[in-house]
């Protein structure tokens, strides 16, 4: 499965949709509970949750599928690799799997959307080009995360120190940006007044907090993966352009804050929701781990592992 999702094979990508699909059967079969808080509360105070349970899931299919996609094309789009690959897309997609939100519809996978495509405005962003409509719309699709997910809030300012460690530093610049930012607050605070209230209340972390179907091992594989990841990103540097190292700086910044985010919500707050922020940019940092790299045959190993993490989850979460 890794060599094919691996090469130019698009082909594939039809079975990131069925992998889903097959993720909600098994949450329905063997009657996984879902925590509907997550799925209720964001600053709106809209109910984005249906109850036809067909409805729903289409919408997971169609959402989750997009954002595998969306995190697919950046990664290609942007040259991250020589030729496409559509590794992005399968690392997404088992890594979502273990958060309920696969399988119902809410707030997180909505926001994840709106991330990726925060994520491919700023990355989309050139040293000598004019950048002021990307930095604003880059800003609009953080804000509009955060709005429905206030942990995307959190990467707003990382964002801008990788930004500005791409092209100089423009006062005017930085500005638009949180002009993009302000915009879509300015119409949730007319829709609904009292945001900054939920925004600021302890009951909201309570609301958003998620428990993911994780298990030590799960932890473990996911940082050894990470780890040789680094090492193909280390050796690639040697070759590759000023563009890639500051891109990869950058991601490696965001993976780093929103690393040391989640232990302080884990400790503090006992919430997991700040891992699902991480995962678009794992699943851009990790391909590296197989790609050109003399450790693929031990990412292949761990990623089968956390395939299999699939089953035992159902059969003992």
């Amino acid at each position: 499965m890794i060599r094919a999702f691996a090469g130019n094979q698009s082909l594939f990508m039809v079975f990131i949709p069925m992998l889903f699909g097959l993720n909600i059967l098994l949450h329905n079969f063997f009657n996984i509970p879902f925590l509907v808080d997550d799925y209720v509360f964001n600053l709106w105070g809209i109910d984005i949750t249906t109850g036809y349970s067909g409805f729903d899931t289409f919408l997971v299919l169609f959402f989750i599928s997009a954002n595998a996609l969306g995190i697919n094309y950046i990664f290609n789009v942007h040259e991250f690799y020589e030729r496409n690959t559509y590794l992005p897309a399968l690392i997404y997609t088992i890594l979502v799997c273990f958060f309920p939100f696969s399988a119902k519809f809410g707030n997180t996978l909505m926001s994840q959307s709106f991330f990726i495509c925060a994520i491919y405005f700023f990355i989309h962003i050139r040293q000598n080009e004019a950048a002021k409509s990307l930095l604003f719309n880059a800003g609009f699709f953080v804000a509009l995360a955060s709005s429905v997910q206030v942990a995307f809030f959190l990467l707003l300012p990382v964002m801008w120190i990788g930004v500005f460690s791409i092209r100089t530093f423009s006062f005017k610049e930085l500005l638009i940006s949180i002009f993009g930012f302000v915009t879509p607050y300015l119409w949730l605070w007319y829709f609904n007044p009292i945001f900054i209230e939920q925004f600021t209340s302890e009951n909201y972390l309570q609301a958003t907090t998620i428990y993911p179907y994780f298990s030590v091992p799960v932890f473990v594989f996911a940082f050894i993966l990470i780890f040789i990841a680094y090492l193909g990103i280390r050796n690639r540097f040697l070759k590759s352009s000023v563009r890639f190292r500051r891109i990869m700086n950058m991601l490696a910044t965001m993976f780093i804050y929103v690393s040391l985010v989640n232990i302080l919500a884990v400790v503090y707050i006992h919430s997991y929701t700040y891992l699902a922020v991480g995962i678009p940019v794992l699943a851009l940092v990790i391909p590296y781990a197989y790609i050109d790299n003399e450790k693929s045959s031990i990412s292949a190993v761990i990623l089968y592992l956390l395939m299999s993490m699939h089953f035992v989850k159902f059969l003992f979460g």
